[in-house]
Order: structure tokens, then sequence, then C-alpha cells
């Protein structure tokens, strides 16, 4: 059973980034894809369409065979992996894969003038807060941030990272629902750095590299990257961390009289509390004036 390390722990040892790649780091390429992934998986749960048969980390985070086909098969996914700390913050990956139906084989291809178009175009439509151009390992991304509501109702922060390999949109959906910060965003450099495609060099550009990006419909991109946050199983672990709250909090109420009290107040019920006479009455204590009176009072 993994151990869920403490998030900020993990992210202090992700963000050692000029640091060699952590020796349990794992190599992922899921078939049907183009796209190799190196993920730490000593931090991470990592999912994907080929590995979640018979895998004990999937019951482990609440999930289920059926449960991750579907969040798959509805985002077009590949990989949904996620790091969680016991404070609840988490960060997930969401790797995704679309036929782009633009004309464009390989996004590297274009200027760095065009792509930085495309950013532009897809931001403003799109109601994109941050957008930029990324470059690594000679392939070239454009990288966008944003706050999307997802389908399982969880609003994200997300940074989003998109090429198009083979005639195919590559996303890589990072989502937390706290915002990103130094040690988020090294976390995330980490992984898309070390992301590689299998291009194939054969396939020619049906668009012409020079052409503005408002002349061909912004390639048709924009309706294969989706641009939102999307539910993922994250979803599922809130939801059994929520459900398990639940529980703890319902085994720690007020017992009266050995069983479980559910006044409408929600207060603890002190030991032989009578519910038509308020307060637990101190011994001696006189109803007629109204406190207790001292041994050996005499009325008279």
């Amino acid at each position: 059973m993994k151990q869920i390390a403490a998030f900020i722990f993990c992210l202090t040892l992700c963000v050692l980034a000029v640091a060699p790649a952590a020796a349990y780091a794992e190599t992922y390429k899921p078939a049907d894809t183009d796209i190799t992934v190196t993920i730490d998986d000593t931090l991470w749960y990592v999912f994907t369409r080929d590995n979640i048969e018979n895998n004990p980390e999937l019951e482990e985070v609440g999930g289920s065979v059926e449960q991750m086909r579907k969040i798959f098969d509805i985002n077009d996914a590949y990989i949904d992996a996620f790091v969680i700390g016991d404070d609840g913050d988490f960060l997930e990956l969401i790797v995704v894969k679309k036929e782009a139906g633009s004309g464009v084989a390989n996004l590297s291809n274009y200027s760095d003038e065009l792509v930085a178009d495309l950013a532009k175009e897809i931001s403003g439509m799109q109601s994109i807060d941050d957008y930029s151009v990324y470059q690594n390992n000679g392939y070239k991304f454009v990288r966008l941030e944003t706050v999307s509501t997802a389908s399982d109702n969880i609003t994200y922060n997300l940074c989003e990272y998109f090429t198009i390999v083979n005639r195919y949109v590559y996303s890589l959906k990072f989502q937390s629902v706290s915002k990103f910060n130094d040690e988020k965003y090294a976390m995330v450099k980490k992984i898309v750095d070390s992301v590689e495609f299998d291009v194939d060099e054969t396939l020619k550009e049906d668009v012409e590299r020079g052409v503005s990006v408002g002349k061909v419909a912004l390639w048709a991109i924009v309706g294969a990257i989706g641009g939102g946050a999307v539910g993922g199983i994250i979803g599922f672990a809130v939801d059994r961390k929520k459900k398990a709250a639940k529980r703890a909090s319902e085994e720690k109420a007020a017992v009266l009289n050995g069983v479980p009290y559910a006044g409408n107040d929600g207060f603890v019920k002190p030991e032989d509390y009578v519910e038509s006479g308020g307060p637990v009455k101190p011994e001696g204590y006189d109803e007629a004036d109204g406190f207790a009176k001292p041994d050996g009072r005499s009325e008279e």
C-alpha cells in the first residue's frame, strides 16, 4: 500500500528539478499514443488505460475499473495521475489525445510567431487568464492557465500544455483546487520536460506554415483541446475523503444514556441532562430560589 506523503514534503522533493531523475521514476507510454511521460510513482498515483485491471492502488483511492474506463472514454484521456497530501491539497495530471482535424501534422514545424498567435487567439476565445509558448526537447507547446469547473462539479485551477503530433492534439492538463505556487509549477515543469514523442517525419503539412491562424479557423484546434478542466479520479478520492470525515464525525457524536444524541443544537449534553429541565441541577438546588442551598441551611 502506497503511503501518501504530506503534500509540502512531496513538493519540496520535486522542486529539486535540477537533480537527476529519481531512481524510482517510471516512464509511461500508453497504448495507441505516441507520447512518453516520466512520473515519479513513489509520490504519484498513476493510472493508465493499460494498468487499471487488478490494480490495488485504484481500490486504495476509492476508484473502480468501471469508473476509470468512463473517465478515460469521456475525456479521451490515457493517463490520470495525482499526488495528494494529508491536508487534502493535490495536483492532478490528465493526458488527453484527440484528433486535431486541422491539417496540421506537427505543431513544432511552425514558427514561434505562428504558435504564439495561436495561443493568443485561443486565449481570447476561451477566456484564458494567461498563455505563452513553451518549448522542450524540440517540441512546441501552447501553455494556458485558467479557472474551470469540471464535470465532477469541482472548480479547478488549470495549467494546460498542448501540442500537435502526428495529426493529434496531445494535452497535459494539470489541475488543482488551490492556486499554483512555485512548488507546483516546479512539479509541472519536471513532468512536461520529461515528455517525448514518436514523431512521424513522413507526414506532410496540409496548412502552409506561414499562414495566419485566423485564415485557417484556428486549424480546428479549439474544439480538439476543449479548453477546460475535466473530471478525473481525484474527484472520487475527494469524495471518499469527505465520506471518511463524515463517518469519523458520526463516531464522535454525543452519547446520552448510551445512545447517540442527535439534538437540534448539536452540542454534547452532559451526563444526566434532562431535555425539559435544562442543565443538570447541582446537588441541593432549590427550584424556587434558583440557587443551591449550602449544607445545613435552614429555610427559617
